[in-house]
C-alpha cells in the first residue's frame, strides 16, 4: 500500500462541482475500480466535497454580520 499525506488544495466552487459531476457521471463499476486502485472511499469523498461546496456557497450568502445559521448536514454531524 502506498503512503499518503493530507494536503490543502485550493479549488473554487465550479471546480468542486465539476469533480462531483464527474464522479456522478462515471460508470459506477469503473468509478469503484478506480477508487479501489487508489485506496479511496469514493462515497466518503463525494460527501466531503459536497459538504465543503455547501460551506463555500454559504460564504457567498452570508450577511454582513457573518452569521450563517446551520444546514442539515451540520446539525447531523
Amino acid at each position: 500500500m502506498e503512503d499518503s499525506v493530507v494536503t490543502m488544495v485550493e479549488l473554487d466552487t465550479q471546480q468542486i462541482k465539476y469533480i462531483i459531476d464527474l464522479m456522478w457521471s462515471t460508470d459506477p463499476t469503473l468509478a469503484n475500480s478506480i477508487a479501489v486502485r487508489h485506496n479511496v472511499d469514493d462515497i466518503h469523498l463525494e460527501k466531503h466535497l459536497t459538504k465543503e461546496l455547501g460551506r463555500a456557497l454559504d460564504e457567498l450568502d452570508a450577511p454582513a454580520s457573518g452569521y450563517r445559521g446551520l444546514r442539515l448536514d451540520q446539525i447531523q454531524e
